[in-house]
């Protein structure tokens, strides 16, 4: 059966893998497998306050980029765990993919962009085969390939926690690279 892996938002800073019980449960119903996670927050983080222009003193940037990398590394934690434990669950592991919204959704994103920063192959243990986000993007441009997995995003221009514009460039960047991403 497919799965996918749910992150739930809260700006780095908060949330909980409660947060998104309705939609994997949702999706649980249509037959997929679902998993939702909870990842490593720093309730003292500005990443809002970064992404919003409003600081970029050094400290606050990089502790915002550690709560992001964290986000990402505790997702790929579960990828591997959830491929550890495909026959217990009766999983296709050529069928997992990683989904989010807001913060979720950026972690879901840099989880199918970032997984490769040699841009070579993706190993095994962490490549998904798509991501679904809502309200993300990927703040780092030049970690998009050709090996990346497919995104599709549902985004509101008038978004004010992640911009539309980061949005539309995550997706055209992909695009450049025959990467199927859809906004």
């Amino acid at each position: 059966r497919p799965a996918i892996v749910w992150i739930h938002g809260g700006g780095f800073v908060g949330g909980s893998r409660a947060d998104l019980a309705g939609i994997a449960t949702a999706y649980a119903r249509r037959g997929y497998v679902t998993f939702s996670i909870d990842y490593r927050v720093d309730r003292g983080s500005r990443c809002q306050a970064v992404q919003d222009g409003a600081t970029s003193a050094p400290g606050d940037v990089a502790r915002c980029e550690a709560a992001i990398q964290a986000a990402q590394d505790d997702a790929f934690d579960a990828i591997r765990w959830v491929r550890d434990h495909a026959a217990t669950y009766r999983i296709d592991t050529t069928r997992v993919a990683v989904g989010g919204s807001s913060a979720g959704a950026i972690t879901a994103i840099n989880v199918a962009q970032n997984a490769n920063p040699t841009h070579g192959v993706v190993r095994g243990r962490i490549k998904v085969g798509a991501a679904l986000a809502a309200s993300g993007c990927n703040y780092d441009l030049s970690s998009i390939d050709a090996n990346d997995a497919p995104i599709s995003m549902l985004h509101a221009g008038g978004d004010r926690a992640v911009p539309y514009s980061c949005a539309v460039a995550t997706v055209d960047r992909a695009k450049s690279f025959g990467t199927i991403a859809r906004r």
